[in-house]
């Protein structure tokens, strides 16, 4: 039984860590999908399920990522969480 490719969804402020960290993603087999801050995160979920969220913890203005993790948490019960900061 071949596995399953994990969606991992990468939500960073920065543009060069953000991009830096799809590639590396995408370049291990993972199918990614990046936000920049919370907003572009909750929108980009609705079409991609994130079996892991790779989350900066500051996301500059509007809600950080521990407070995104606890919506992620709620709305997708089973996803993995990764902080980074």
């Amino acid at each position: 039984m071949a596995q399953k490719t994990l969606n991992v969804l990468v939500v960073e402020d920065e543009p060069l860590v953000r991009a830096l960290l799809k590639s590396l993603l995408e370049a291990e087999g993972f199918n990614t999908k990046a936000a920049s801050n919370s907003a572009e995160a909750r929108s980009a979920i609705k079409d991609f399920v994130p079996d892991v969220a790779v989350l900066d913890i500051e996301l500059g203005d509007g809600p950080s990522g521990i407070d995104l993790a606890h919506i992620f948490r709620m709305e997708l019960p089973r996803i993995g969480l990764v902080f980074l900061t």
